[in-house]
C-alpha cells in the first residue's frame, strides 16, 4: 500500500514521522518517571524546575524546544535537549520502520518495539537500570504480534531461539572478557535483553 504511488508514500511517511515525534516524546516521559518512581498515567506533564503543568503549545513534538528557544515558557528555565533529539530520532525511526515493513503488522510489530527499545537505551543512559518490565513488555509485542502473522508458531520459535543464541552467546564473551580483565563487562539485564 505504502509504495503505490509517490504521494501516498511521502503522504503516509509524514503522518509517521509526526506519530513517531509524539512517540518519542511520550517514551521520553515514561523513562524519566519510571526512574522517578511516579506513574505515566497519573499527573500532566509539567517543568522540571518549576513545577508548572504545561498546556498544550508547550507539548507540540519538536516545534514547542524550537519556538521557546530551550526554556521553560514560565520560569525560563533550559529544556534538555535531549527531548527535542528523542522526539526527532524517534520520528525518522518510525518512518524507516515503515518504509521497510509498509502498512503491516511487522511495522506495528517495529515500532513498539522501538519504543520499548528506547526507553530502555534512556533509563539506562540516566541510571544504568534495564527496568524487567519494559523486558517484559517487549516480549509481550513480540508474541502477541506474532499472532497476526503467518505460522505464527514457527514465528514464535525462531525469536525464542534466535534470542536465546545471541543471550548464550553474549554471556560467555562477558564472562571471556571478566576473565581476562577482572573487572565486570555485562549486568545481568543487558543479557536478558538479549535474550
Amino acid at each position: 500500500m505504502l509504495h503505490q504511488t509517490t504521494f501516498l508514500t511521502i503522504y503516509i511517511l509524514m503522518i509517521t514521522f509526526i506519530l513517531g515525534c509524539a512517540l518519542g516524546s511520550f517514551t521520553d516521559c515514561l523513562a524519566g518517571r519510571m526512574l522517578n518512581g511516579t506513574s505515566v498515567l497519573k499527573g500532566r506533564s509539567h517543568c522540571d524546575a518549576c513545577g508548572h503543568v504545561l498546556g498544550v503549545l508547550d507539548l507540540v513534538p519538536l516545534f514547542s524546544r524550537l519556538c521557546l528557544r530551550g526554556r521553560c515558557r514560565y520560569c525560563g528555565a533550559k529544556i534538555p535537549a535531549e527531548a527535542f533529539w528523542t522526539e526527532l530520532v524517534s520520528g525518522i525511526a518510525c518512518c524507516l520502520i515503515m518504509y521497510r515493513y509498509d502498512v503491516s503488522v511487522l511495522a506495528l510489530r517495529g515500532i513498539l518495539l522501538w519504543m520499548v527499545l528506547l526507553c530502555l537505551t534512556l533509563t539506562d543512559l540516566h541510571a544504568w537500570i534495564i527496568p524487567d518490565r519494559l523486558q517484559i513488555a517487549g516480549i509481550l509485542i513480540f508474541f502477541g504480534t506474532a499472532l497476526g502473522l503467518p505460522e505464527p508458531g514457527r514465528q514464535m520459535l525462531r525469536g525464542v531461539l534466535t534470542g536465546a543464541g545471541l543471550a548464550v552467546s553474549m554471556l560467555a564473551l562477558s564472562l571471556l572478557f571478566d576473565r581476562l580483565t577482572g573487572k565486570e563487562s555485562l549486568g545481568g539485564g543487558d543479557v536478558k535483553l538479549f535474550l
